[in-house]
Formats: structure tokens, C-alpha cells, sequence
């Protein structure tokens, strides 16, 4: 009988964990606590930096992540490979209408359309709209979820194409002939999002 009791009590305590490390809801982001870095590349060379953000979310279901989206403040690009007047010079460009024209579009936005799991717990693959410079465009990449309880982390590497965007500055898939000028089109960006339950 106390063997019984026991085993009882083992599977209630591991279905009550279950239900808390899967724990359903919006959980919103801690924009403090939360980073987004950037890279950059050119015939022979890179630059990198971070990018604040504004705002988001994502939904979990009893399944793990749902949905959500999440706001890139534009306004704040900084380059963290550069000091001084070389930097100041390339976040400037970097907000102007040759790259992000920030003045016009001072927000980019991640939106999930769909959610599929991964091989791996906590792996998901992720199809979602990311737009910049009012252009919407899909996407898919990785993302590897912490969930437990009220608080998660999410984290994933995005590489998207920026001529898809209209930023055409010194790319190869608009300009012919440019040589060691050339800059790439992919843009890395690493993504850290801490959340909290909605309460």
C-alpha cells in the first residue's frame, strides 16, 4: 500500500513538473535584460554590432512555442567594432537611406507564422515574416527555447538577405563591376530574447 502511495505521488509530482516546464500563455520580453548583435561583411573584412529592442512576445502551448513577434528598434544601431569618428561615420550610414533609411522605417518586426519541433527538446524550427523598410519577406531559422515555468529563454541565429529590402548599397545583386568595394548581402543576426509569463 505505501509502495502504491509512493508511486502515486512520484507520478503526480512528475505530471505537476511537466505541467510547469510546459507551462501554456504569452510570455512577454524583458527588453532590458534581452540582446540582439549584428554582423556585416565585405571582400575582406566585417563589422559587427547590437541592436535594441522595442517589444514582443512569444506563445507557448502545452506543446512548447506557439507563435509570436517581436519589434527591433532601428533607431539604436551601434557598431562595436569601431570607436571614435570611424564609428560614428558607420552607424550614421548604416540609418541612412542607403542602407535602413531609419528616418522613414524606424522599426523592423519578426512576426512567426509557423512552428515545427526539432529533433532535439527545446529545438524548434521556425517559418516567420521579417519586415524592413516596410517589406515583408519570409524567413526560417532555429530556435532553441529554455522554458520553464513563468520565464523562458529563446535563442536563434537569422542570416536574411538584405537586397530583399532594398537596401542596395554596394550590393552584388544590384551593382556590377564593384570589385573589393563589394559588401555581401547576408546579414547575421544573434538572437536573445529572456521572457516572463503574461500575467
Amino acid at each position: 500500500m505505501k509502495i502504491i502511495k509512493a508511486s502515486a505521488i512520484l507520478l503526480a509530482t512528475t505530471l505537476l513538473g511537466s505541467s510547469i516546464v510546459l507551462a501554456g500563455g504569452s510570455y512577454n520580453v524583458d527588453t532590458s535584460a534581452s540582446s540582439i548583435s549584428w554582423k556585416g561583411s565585405k571582400v575582406g573584412g566585417a563589422h559587427e554590432g547590437t541592436v535594441s529592442l522595442k517589444s514582443g512576445n512569444l506563445e507557448f502551448s502545452g506543446g512548447g512555442l506557439s507563435g509570436g513577434s517581436f519589434e527591433i528598434d532601428m533607431t539604436t544601431i551601434n557598431t562595436t567594432d569601431l570607436s571614435g569618428g570611424r564609428k560614428k561615420k558607420l552607424d550614421g550610414h548604416l540609418m541612412s537611406n542607403d542602407f535602413f533609411s531609419v528616418e522613414s522605417f524606424p522599426s523592423a518586426k519578426v512576426k512567426i507564422t509557423n512552428v515545427s519541433k526539432g529533433a532535439e527538446k527545446g529545438v524548434y524550427d521556425v517559418t516567420a515574416d521579417l519586415s524592413v523598410k516596410g517589406i515583408s519577406k519570409e524567413i526560417q531559422f532555429t530556435a532553441h527555447i529554455d522554458h520553464n515555468g513563468d520565464s523562458a529563454t529563446a535563442k536563434a541565429d537569422i542570416v536574411f538577405d538584405r537586397s530583399n529590402y532594398d537596401v542596395k548599397f554596394r550590393s552584388g545583386s544590384f551593382f556590377q563591376n564593384l570589385g573589393n568595394k563589394l559588401i555581401h548581402d547576408d546579414v547575421e543576426v544573434g538572437v536573445m530574447l529572456a521572457l516572463s509569463k503574461d500575467s
